[in-house]
């Protein structure tokens, strides 16, 4: 999914911390493999495809995080 964008059954254990591809956070949502995340390239967002995350700055994620709980809804609009 990461290289190729395209969904597969392989899963990655991605490192943690403000360099890793989905940055320091990742709030899973009820598809396999998609979220909101932070980034370790907060340029970008905006500026380049998603593989259908929700992509915001470190900064960002970290204030969403604790504003939401495991099984809260999220609708995106």
């Amino acid at each position: 999914m990461l290289k190729r964008g395209e969904r597969t059954e392989d899963f990655y254990n991605l490192p943690p911390g403000p360099n890793s591809p989905v940055g320091i956070v990742w709030m899973g949502l009820n598809r396999p493999g998609v979220g909101i995340h932070g980034t370790s390239t907060p340029e970008t967002i905006g500026r380049s495809g998603s593989h259908g995350c929700i992509r915001l700055s470190n900064w960002d994620a970290a204030a969403l995080r604790p504003l939401v709980t495991a099984g809260v809804k999220v609708r995106i609009q």
